[in-house]
C-alpha cells in the first residue's frame, strides 16, 4: 500500500486545479489499484466554487495505467438556477521514463517541423 499528494491542473470549458491524495494498493508485484479523491477549484464564468474529483486507475509496473475519473462541478444556467454537472473521463498515462523519452522525441519533432517551416518560407 503506498499513500501520496498529487495536484490537478484541467481545463474544461473553466480552469480547474485541485489536490488529490491518491492511494495505490498493489494486488501483485507487477499491478496496482490507484483510488483517489480531492477538491477541485472551479475559476468558472460566473464565480469560483469548490468541486469534487475522484479517480480509479490500473497500474501495470508503474510504466503505464488506464484511469476512469470523475468529476462534480457547480454550474449556472438562466433558465435553471445553480445546479451540478458531472464529467466523465477515460485515459491513460504512462510512467516517468516512457514519458521523458516520448516527451522529448516530441521536443525534436517538434523543432524539426519548426525548421522545415522557416526553411520553407519565401522572403
Amino acid at each position: 500500500m503506498a499513500l501520496g499528494v498529487a495536484g490537478y491542473v484541467g481545463f474544461n470549458d473553466d480552469l480547474l486545479t485541485g489536490v488529490k491524495p491518491p492511494l495505490r494498493l498493489w494486488s501483485c508485484a507487477d499491478t496496482g489499484v490507484d483510488l483517489a479523491a480531492g477538491i477541485l477549484c472551479c475559476a468558472n464564468r460566473y464565480d469560483d466554487a469548490l468541486g469534487l474529483s475522484g479517480h480509479l486507475g490500473l497500474s501495470f509496473r508503474d510504466r503505464a495505467a488506464i484511469i476512469i475519473q470523475v468529476e462534480r462541478q457547480q454550474a449556472f444556467h438562466i433558465d435553471r438556477g445553480t445546479f451540478y454537472e458531472y464529467d466523465t473521463f477515460l485515459g491513460g498515462k504512462i510512467g516517468s521514463t516512457a514519458g521523458v523519452v516520448t516527451g522529448a522525441a516530441n521536443a525534436v519533432l517538434g523543432l524539426g517541423i519548426l525548421i522545415w517551416l522557416i526553411s520553407t518560407l519565401e522572403n
